[in-house]
């Protein structure tokens, strides 16, 4: 069942990242769709617009070309009247642009109209020709002072009829070309409309789309939460445990230690005196002809005494007699003093007068940081100078700190696999008790332990306490020697 249901979170959570990717995959496409629709309806629209336009165009085309043949018979008509050549120069101005815009009219009506309206436009650019042509043949009259002929050609209603005819081909053209661009601007529009719903539409499927990845990532993001939150009391757990289970082995480290002390020092102690006087009783009885076995036996008083003292270091190292005769101070005022002998330092010593109010276990706890400190100074401070104190706050707690003046270092260049640090904070936190390592390189180091007077200790934590740094201090990992 485990195993089922093992697999039945996976397949679901593949799914999942599938269907994201998926969502995902399918709003790329419909935000690519609305670029798509967006474009191709812009481009429509600039193509209808573009041929509306042109039938403007085409439209005020039509009315200047019927303008300026009007214009050329009126000016041809006055220069017949006023026998003035000024009369003529609209008309020398007219007949280049007539030409044009018959030219560029029937390539329009050819291309793009419809068949009758370019037989319109044929027959417009015809009857245009035989009035130009009319109007060269009654100038030609007059420039050869014939002003009474070219005044009779003009009287007759030959030119009249084909000005009309004109008119009404134009404006025949023109209500075709009126009806095409109406047609034109309502294709504009419903193609406007069209792309403006097109838009809409593929907006609300990626704003749809997009909410229901939205609800999915909220739905997965609240399930990783409780995961995590799951995960973290599992952490959590499983840490007060090990510190439960770290503070416990310390106990009985401390006690197999005590009970090891007691052993060495009630039986091998007495087994080491019992055989030295023995040997002294020996000795005592021999010959004075017996040189080499009084020798001998002298050397094993020797090495009997030397055991004894062994015997009494081991002793002092697992359970220092002067810490459960005389107390805290008295023993840290011994080790302290030891060590500064050996290391040859300059010791700064501020210890209270009497023992602070301390369990047997934390008054051991402290000795064994103060031991751990001094040690590690020895190994890696390379100081001249240290300094222990022990401050007392009544009713509250004892603080006792380790300080050296040497080489001191950062936190990224510890040993990895260094934890005289975390036990030492580990043997606090387990009676209530916090650590604080303050170290800069080429500033020294100072360890600063505190633990509370006599107080029942807490539940170990999966976080101990630890004291906020001072200002330009930084903390130092737990994995430090």
């Amino acid at each position: 069942m485990s195993s089922l249901r093992e697999l039945q979170v996976v397949l679901r959570r593949t799914l999942a990242g599938w269907r994201w990717d998926l969502t995902l995959f399918v709003c790329s496409v419909v935000t690519l769709g609305i670029l798509v629709v967006s474009e191709t309806g812009h481009f429509r629209l600039e193509q209808e617009h573009s041929k509306a336009m042109e039938g403007v165009r085409v439209y005020a085309k039509l009315g200047r070309l019927a303008r300026r043949l009007a214009d050329a018979e009126t000016a041809q008509r006055g220069y017949l009247l006023t026998h003035s050549e000024s009369y003529l120069e609209p008309y020398r101005e007219a007949l280049p642009e007539i030409t044009t815009l018959l030219e560029q009219l029937e390539t329009y009506f050819t291309n793009t109209g419809t068949g009758l309206d370019a037989e319109r436009m044929r027959l417009i650019k015809t009857e245009a020709a035989r009035k130009v042509a009319e109007m060269e043949k009654t100038l030609f009259a007059a420039r050869q002072g014939d002003w009474e002929g070219a005044v009779g050609l003009v009287a007759t209603d030959v030119g009249k009829y084909r000005m009309d005819a004109i008119r009404q081909l134009v404006e025949e053209l023109q209500v075709a070309e009126n009806d095409r661009v109406g047609e034109r601007v309502a294709t504009w529009r419903s193609h406007a409309q069209i792309a403006r719903l097109s838009i809409a539409a593929v907006t609300a499927l990626n704003v749809l789309l997009l909410v229901m990845l939205v609800r999915w990532l909220k739905r997965h993001w609240r399930e990783a939460r409780q995961q995590g939150f799951a995960l973290d009391a599992q952490v959590k757990a499983r840490t007060a445990q090990l510190a439960m289970l770290a503070s416990h082995l310390q106990e009985i480290s401390e006690a197999e230690k005590s009970r090891l002390a007691r052993e060495l020092h009630d039986e091998l102690g007495s087994i080491l005196t019992a055989s030295r006087m023995d040997i002294s009783w020996v000795r005592s009885k021999l010959q004075p002809d017996q040189v080499a076995l009084a020798e001998k036996l002298s050397r094993a008083l020797k090495h009997i005494d030397q055991g004894v003292q062994a015997k009494r270091r081991i002793t002092e190292g697992l359970r220092p007699t002067t810490l459960t005769s005389f107390g805290l101070v008295t023993a840290a005022r011994e080790l302290v003093s030891q060590a500064a002998d050996q290391a040859h330092w300059e010791l700064e010593l501020d210890l209270p007068d009497n023992d602070p109010d301390l369990s047997e276990e934390a008054a051991i706890a402290l000795f064994r940081i103060l031991q751990e400190s001094l040690n590690n100074a020895t190994k890696y401070a390379r100081t001249q100078r240290i300094r222990v104190s022990l401050v007392v706050q009544p009713g509250q707690c004892c603080i006792l700190e380790i300080e050296d003046y040497g080489a001191g270092f950062r936190a990224d260049e510890t040993r990895p696999k260094a934890h005289g640090i975390l036990g030492m904070r580990e043997r606090l936190a387990a009676r209530g008790g916090s650590l604080l390592v303050d170290s800069v390189p080429g500033r020294g180091t100072r360890i600063s332990a505190t633990l509370p007077l006599n107080e029942a200790p807490p539940v170990p934590s999966a976080q101990p306490h630890e004291e906020a740094l001072p200002p330009g201090r930084r903390p130092v990992p737990e994995n430090i020697t």
